[in-house]
């Protein structure tokens, strides 16, 4: 016998998990030498060169299988010999089947991947000299030893013989070995035929079983064939019928362990596949399966499409290809199907297909090839998953994200940017008063347009501000069509000739809760935007005012799903219109399409700002050459009151009398305020140290008539400055001044009670004016 570490084993399978696994069996037991084949062919190539001892292989081998690699080694061409023993270990077809037909292939032994176990055992076996191809098994139960003998004579090469003189040992024998076919005599001692062929039909009704007799008729012939057996010979016989008979038999009998083993495949087959539409139907709720074919035809679609997509399966393998939009997207994923069908697995992407209602359907897509007997692709399958949702809240954070970002860099710099510009605009404020007066003059005219330069840089914080934060409003609620009108009116002076800017009013009843001067900036900045998109051409801009009913959609800004009654406050012009690409991005901050020094990037930022602090939202429509709606929708609102944009403010600063404690950290703008006061006739203390002007108050408490503080300051904030005076003096007036901070508004302020909240820079008309009321009144406050 050779030692088992030198017997050369080759392995045959297309399946590398499989071959891994029979080579782990195979060296479990020590078998060391192990090589292996992908394909039929490698196989040769290897049996061509070398001496393999065993050769174990799969049926489906490529365009060589199994059952021709047997052949092919048993014709002696190759390097291995002929009687070179073969084993099948397969799992593709009826175990029987394969048994049989290995019989006939000359195949050593034939054994299920399921029973691979036995594998090691078969291969010593072999290797302990028994080579015979296993042959099936017939036991005879004949109590004449003449036609006993004849019978092994004539059969013996053809099966495994046992044989037993009565019916007690032939039923004995028969249970402990469950021949393949049964050679039975109908006279027999201890127990009858018919007894014995009662017993094993009861146990094994498939059991072959031939009926030998001397003495028969054809009723009883008959009676027989309907206990069970299979086919019925009368003696004496001849070798010839023997054979014919009893191969007839066996065929038989292969025939009906093959249609059981193969209908319970099917079985196990309609389990699995009911496990599988199982687990597809649990994916219904926005996933869906399917398989097409190389020329991207869809050949199957699971029932959860409708539910994803809304369209029925026929009308999606019909019309797939009108159903994609024309996103990029699309190209993408079908280049990776052209990809995955070259044979290099792709990884997910994604599609956009259109909802049988109109919407639009992202979905994640991933497919995987499959391949036929040969290895080659002949379809895929895949599963596709709607990622809608997801995409929006993507959308989204980015969204809160960019708000985040431009709120923090607002943050950073609006105090410190306000205090600047405070400094400016006071300074050049006053030299307009002291120098130029008459407004004549270059000086006068570079002033003003310092001054004006400065405004705009106040804005552009403002605009930040109300885009990040929603910046300083005092929301009420009021009837909108008086404000529109009187906004519109004020916004006709700013348009060329060639565009017409209209009012529509369908609802002069609506009411929302907004504040004046930031409707004000809205309309402003839609109708700029609205005259630029007409730039060079004539046209119109149309603002309407209207109570919008189950508007259902996504936020154009937000993309948060809408759904209910709103007021509706639109502007549509006929200009040259957004493209696509553009529409996802108008709103971001400092994003313009204009040429340099016609646009900040901010107002559609702002607008975003405004609306959906006021609990609102937008809605986009644009298509380029066909013009832009934007439609802002904001919550209905009861008990509205009339209100007047109008200010009603003096234009110079006012004079007074009093003592003024100016407290501020820029030295600048301490310096500016202390001149502009004394200017006005007061008597003004300024500081740059907040704990500084608490130590000088609390000398004398009532050596001042009035604080005027920063809010942040080094040391000890504004409001905390204001709330230790406040505790020695409650009637002291106290005007509270921030360049930017979001832990104190006018709110907050006047529950502190804090007489007066400015946001730098301060405009000195109104600030002069209230201090003039304050130091006024009969009481402090």
């Amino acid at each position: 016998m050779m030692p088992i570490t030198e017997t050369h084993i080759l392995i045959a399978n297309t399946d590398p998990g499989a071959r891994e696994q029979i080579r782990q069996c195979l060296e479990a037991d020590g078998f060391s030498r192990v090589s292996e084949a992908a394909t039929g062919l490698a196989a040769v190539e290897i049996l061509g060169k070398h001496r393999i001892d065993i050769l174990v292989t799969d049926i489906p081998l490529g365009p060589l299988d199994g059952w021709r690699l047997a052949r092919l080694v048993r014709s002696g061409v190759l390097e291995s010999p002929a009687d070179t023993p073969i084993l099948i270990v397969s799992s593709t077809c009826s175990e029987r089947i394969a048994e049989v037909t290995a019989r006939e292939f000359e195949v050593n032994r034939f054994i299920s991947f399921s029973a691979l176990q036995q594998l090691p055992l078969e291969i010593r076996g072999i290797l302990a000299g028994n080579r015979t191809p296993a042959r099936p098994t017939l036991l005879a139960i004949e109590d004449h030893a003449d036609t006993t003998r004849l019978i092994e004579r004539i059969l013996s090469r053809r099966f495994d013989i046992e044989t037993a003189a009565d019916g007690e040992a032939g039923l004995e024998a028969w249970r402990a070995r469950r021949h393949d076919l049964v050679l039975l005599d109908i006279m027999l001692p201890k127990l009858s035929g018919e007894q014995v062929l009662t017993s094993i039909i009861d146990s094994n009704p498939h059991q072959a079983v031939v009926i030998m007799t001397a003495h028969s008729s054809a009723e009883r012939a008959a009676a027989l064939l309907l206990d069970g057996a299979v086919d019925f010979i009368a003696k004496p016989f001849r070798s010839e019928q023997l054979r014919r008979v009893c191969e007839i038999a066996v065929r038989r009998e292969d025939f009906m362990v093959s249609n059981a083993q193969f209908s319970q495949r099917l079985a196990e087959l309609h389990q699995s596949e009911d496990r599988y539409r199982r687990l597809i139907e649990a994916f219904s709720e926005n996933h869906f399966f399917y398989t097409c074919n190389r020329d991207g035809d869809y050949t199957w679609l699971s029932p959860s499409l409708e539910h994803v997509l809304g369209h029925t399966h026929e009308m999606f393998m019909l019309h797939h290809e009108e159903y994609l939009t024309d996103h990029p997207v699309n190209q993408a994923a079908l280049r990776q199907r052209r990809i995955t069908l070259s044979g290099t697995q792709q990884p997910p992407c994604e599609m956009e297909i259109r909802h049988s209602t109109g919407s639009i359907v992202r979905l994640e897509i991933t497919e995987i090839p499959i391949r036929d007997n040969l290895g080659q692709i002949i379809a895929l399958e895949g599963i596709a998953h709607d990622i809608t949702e997801r995409i929006q809240i993507q959308r989204q954070l980015r969204q809160a994200q960019k708000m985040e970002a431009i709120g923090q860099l607002t943050g950073g710099i609006a105090h410190d940017f306000n205090n600047i510009l405070g400094s400016i605009l006071g300074y050049t404020g006053l030299a307009q008063q002291k120098f130029a007066a008459d407004g004549e003059g270059k000086l006068a005219e570079y002033l003003s347009e310092v001054y004006r330069a400065g405004e705009r840089a106040r804005d552009l914080i403002a605009q930040l501000l109300a885009f990040s934060r929603g910046g300083s409003a005092t929301p009420r609620v009021m009837m909108l069509a008086p404000l529109v009108k009187e906004s519109v009116k004020m916004m006709r002076v700013t348009m060329p000739s060639s565009i017409a800017l209209v009012t529509e009013v369908e609802d002069d009843t609506a009411a929302v809760l907004m504040d004046a001067v930031q409707l004000q900036q809205l309309i402003m900045n839609l109708c700029i935007n609205a005259r630029d998109a007409i730039e060079g051409s004539k046209g119109y801009i149309a603002i309407r005012l209207r109570s919008a009913h189950d508007i259902k959609a996504n936020c154009s800004s937000c993309h948060l799903p809408l759904n209910g009654d709103f007021v509706e406050l639109a502007a549509e012009d006929n200009g040259e219109g957004i493209s696509e690409d553009i529409l996802t991005r108008i709103f971001d901050p400092f994003f313009t399409t204009k040429a340099i020094g016609k646009g900040t990037g901010m107002g559609l930022s702002m607008v975003h700002g405004i609306v959906h602090g006021h609990g609102g939202h937008i809605l986009v429509d644009s298509k380029p050459g066909k013009g832009t709606v934007f439609r802002l929708l904001f919550p209905v609102h009861r008990g509205a009151e009339n209100v007047s944009v109008t200010p009603d403010l003096a234009d110079k600063p006012v004079s007074g009398s009093g003592r003024i404690m100016v407290v501020d950290d820029d030295p600048a703008l301490t310096h500016y305020l202390e001149e502009l006061l004394q200017e006005r006739g007061y008597r003004v203390t300024a500081l740059t140290d907040s704990r500084e002007a608490l130590q000088h108050f609390e000398q004398d408490p009532h050596a001042i008539d009035l604080l005027l503080t920063d809010q942040t300051m080094p040391g000890l904030a504004g409001i905390r400055l204001a709330q230790a005076m406040l505790a020695r003096r409650p009637d002291l007036p106290v005007i509270l001044c921030t360049g930017y901070s979001d832990k104190v508004d006018a709110g907050k302020a006047h529950a502190m009670n804090i007489s007066g909240y400015f946001t730098k820079p301060v405009d000195p008309v109104r600030l002069t004016r209230l201090m003039h009321t304050l130091l006024t009144q009969d009481t402090g406050n």
